[in-house]
């Protein structure tokens, strides 16, 4: 979900067949030290949170309270002559 928002890859997808203890193991491997990895997905991670809440105090629930009822607001009706 994180790559979608960010719209780039920021973590890998192990999903369906690539969802094993191998290419978990080699996804995670990276990320237990302090490597240039694991601060780049740290930054990245950070970025991605900034587009779901735009200031520090914006709360994520109001924020998806909103947007439902945005999406469920009835379409406003065309105006006839």
């Amino acid at each position: 979900m994180v790559n979608l928002v960010a719209g780039r890859r920021i973590v890998p997808e192990l999903i369906n067949d690539r969802f094993t203890a191998a290419e978990l193991a080699a996804a995670l491997r990276p990320l237990l030290a302090d490597t240039p990895i694991r601060e780049q997905m740290i930054a990245d991670l950070a970025e991605a949170r900034t587009c779901l809440l735009p200031t520090p105090t914006a709360n994520p629930i109001h924020r998806v309270c909103d947007i439902a009822l945005e999406l469920l607001a009835p379409a406003p009706q065309p105006k006839l002559p």
